[in-house]
């Protein structure tokens, strides 16, 4: 949205950032989310669900046991409808690629948890390196939901980043 409209953006927050589309090297295999809907479509949503919660991307601090049931209760309301939905993108807001980073004119703040899978990892270090005002932080004792696994610091950077940019 901030590459196709930069206009309607003042700041950017990206959080947990998955791979661009043309981002390389891509890891040998399907993209994490293809395998995500096959798993689904193939076996069934709890299926999946099982899967996703036992995975390195639901990774949870052992002390943070409210979180990891807030997951699951999120994962119970989760319909699967844009795994399984066959109808495709709607194509209005074009995916980013990696040479339009560079045309990102926004304070942004990259948010990542120190147990991020490591893919993703290296997508944040991407993200921080071609976007011209980027800073990225990474939160102690999260995963890929940080703001779940630790809210007090996600909300301390964020009021952090946010009251240090001008009012409009």
């Amino acid at each position: 949205f901030a590459v196709a409209f930069p206009d309607r953006v003042q700041t950017l927050v990206l959080e947990g950032c998955s791979l661009l589309a043309d981002f390389q090297p891509l890891p040998p295999g399907p993209r994490l989310f293809e395998t995500f809907a096959q798993i689904g479509r193939t076996y069934g949503l709890d299926s999946l669900g099982k899967f996703i919660l036992a995975s390195p991307l639901a990774w949870m601090p052992p002390d943070r046991a409210q979180a990891r049931e807030q997951m699951h209760h999120m994962w119970a309301r989760y319909s699967g409808r844009d795994l399984l939905d066959p109808h495709g993108e709607s194509g209005r807001i074009p995916e980013a690629r990696m040479d339009q980073l560079a045309g990102i004119r926004l304070p942004t703040l990259i948010v990542n948890g120190d147990h991020e899978m490591p893919i993703l990892k290296v997508v944040a270090d991407t993200l921080a390196r071609r976007i011209p005002d980027a800073r990225k932080i990474v939160i102690r004792d999260a995963g890929h939901a940080a703001h779940m696994a630790q809210p007090v610091p996600f909300n301390k950077a964020l009021e952090e980043f946010f009251g240090a940019q001008p009012r409009p």
